[in-house]
């Protein structure tokens, strides 16, 4: 469901002043996710179907709580600012965040990503503190059931060999920690080779701090992998290599998921991500 820019700026009316910007919201998406507006320092979403509202209620209600160490190590997220009620001219809750500057990391060539894993690197330690009983739980990692053109992508079946692999391996045992849930190309804001933030926080909950890892097999060389995890041991984040081994199938597992996308720029970042992954094998 689309939404038209007369709509838009008489539901920015309810905004509060100080979140406000002078010139209209501007659209920087528009496709089969929530449609997305720039507006001076804001995004303002604006979901309709109903797995993207549980999304960004889920953003909503917990980013700031989780990402308050992360703000302080000056990476970059969407805070959550304003949430707008459903009203007769859009029937849905609306959300306005803090913008996040940069671009996403898949428009960097690999062989550029060395700093930038570096800086993931640190960034998912600072967020991975205990969370809350509260909080919404990760789900464990399930078999890929879909299906794909064996075709479709060079080494198919070893990717889901790997997370075959992943659900056997033990288990986290350590407190459920903070989790981004969902990071990936399209996910990590990067600005020319360093990291600049992290966006989409609707898949975060607490769980095993191998979904995060996943994006050191997702995003980047096994020689940039290895600096991260040099630069994670150094920092005493968990290392240990059932914990890679859960993580990988968790890469291979968004991996493909990316690839199955009906979205073709989300594709051809899968396709790319299903790449990276099976050079760790």
């Amino acid at each position: 469901m689309n939404i038209s820019q007369e709509i838009v700026n008489d539901l920015v009316l309810s905004v509060p002043d100080n979140l406000t910007a002078e010139d209209p919201p501007a659209q920087i998406r528009e496709d089969g996710r929530a449609p997305a507006y720039r507006w001076g320092a804001r995004f303002l979403l604006f979901p309709s179907r109903e797995e993207d509202v549980e999304r960004l209620e889920r953003a909503h209600r917990w980013t700031a709580e989780a990402t308050a160490l992360l703000r302080d190590a000056h990476i970059a997220v969407p805070t959550p600012r304003y949430r707008g009620e459903p009203s007769k001219i859009w029937p849905h809750p609306w959300y306005v965040t803090d913008a996040v500057g940069g671009r996403p990391l898949h428009t960097v060539e690999p062989d550029g990503r060395g700093r930038i894993a570096r800086d993931l690197a640190v960034a998912v330690a600072v967020l991975h503190v205990d969370a809350p009983p509260s909080a919404p739980d990760i789900p464990p990692l399930s078999p890929w059931d879909a299906k794909i053109e064996r075709d479709a992508v060079r080494g198919a079946d070893r990717l889901t060999e790997m997370i075959e692999l992943g659900a056997r391996v033990p288990p986290w045992q350590g407190n459920p920690v903070w989790c981004h849930g969902n990071l990936n190309p399209a996910t990590i804001a990067v600005h020319d080779t360093s990291l600049s933030g992290l966006i989409d926080f609707g898949a975060l909950g607490r769980g095993d701090p191998a979904v995060d890892y996943a994006a050191f097999f997702l995003c980047f060389t096994p020689s940039q992998r290895e600096d991260a995890r040099v630069i994670l041991r150094t920092i005493g984040a968990p290392d240990d290599d059932d914990l890679w081994i859960r993580a990988r199938a968790w890469a291979a597992r968004t991996a493909l998921t990316l690839l199955a996308s009906h979205q073709p720029d989300m594709s051809a970042v899968g396709r790319q991500a299903c790449e990276l992954v099976l050079e760790s094998a």
